[in-house]
């Protein structure tokens, strides 16, 4: 399983790269129905330069999720400082925000893929959310994707008609379609049968740094940890580096 190659552009041999995102002090609550505040993140402090693997573990229910939609800009920052690519989130205008966002890439666990939308479909229009492309090349870079996750064959069919492993890997397709310089991925690999799985795990790797793009990801998974530039551990709202 190979993704497409990136064409033209920094490799892994120029120089070191800066923080693409900079997490400093990040503090996280929610609100209870009886008004009381419950702590989710307290002080987290992360950096992920373009061409690094970041994993992050801990038990569930510990916050993985919530911090990676709070890097992402799906949920609001209460505080600061989250900076992606030099721009801070926090207070961040609704237009800048989107324009930032179209450089993220996001891989969920429930793969949240368009029911009603067939597996080309969604990559399609992952890609036209953030770029204009001719129509032979938009089509080109799904026949790639699709080929490099191998679900050429399944182009058009619907989410409902495929298995977990394939749901992801589309998810996965999807979430590169637009060539981002940042990607999140909630436990990539938690649904993939072992040969996929590695394959995905690799792709990843290569993808990550052949194209500088930086992945922050949660995971369980000791071959994704073995691949990781950085190995974190989330408990009780706190965040510590291992590795």
């Amino acid at each position: 399983m190979r993704f497409p190659d990136p064409g033209a552009g920094p490799t892994a041999e120029g120089p070191p790269a800066a923080a693409l995102l900079v997490v400093r002090q990040l503090e996280h609550h929610f609100r209870l129905p009886d008004g009381r505040f419950l702590p989710i993140l307290s002080r987290v402090d992360l950096a992920a330069r373009a061409g690094e693997i970041v994993a992050i573990v801990g038990p569930s229910g510990c916050g993985k999720t919530t911090l990676l939609t709070l890097l992402g800009g799906i949920r609001p920052i209460q505080s600061v400082s989250v900076r992606l690519a030099g721009q801070e989130l926090h207070g961040i205008t609704p237009g800048r925000l989107q324009r930032l966002r179209a450089g993220i890439g996001f891989v969920f666990q429930s793969h949240r893929l368009i029911s009603f939308l067939t597996v080309r479909q969604n990559v399609i229009a992952a890609i036209e959310a953030h770029r204009r492309l001719p129509q032979g090349q938009k089509e080109r870079r799904v026949r790639e994707l699709l080929a490099a996750v191998a679900l050429s064959d399944q182009a058009d069919a619907y989410p409902r008609a495929l298995s977990g492993g394939q749901r992801q890997r589309a998810g996965l397709a999807r979430a590169l379609a637009h060539e981002p310089l940042l990607l999140l991925a909630d436990e990539p690999t938690a649904s993939l049968d072992h040969h996929t799985a590695v394959g995905v795990i690799d792709d990843l790797r290569r993808c990550c740094t052949e194209r500088r793009m930086a992945v922050v990801m949660s995971t369980h998974d000791p071959r994704m940890l073995a691949q990781a530039d950085q190995v974190h551990e989330l408990r009780e709202g706190r965040l510590s580096r291992s590795r």
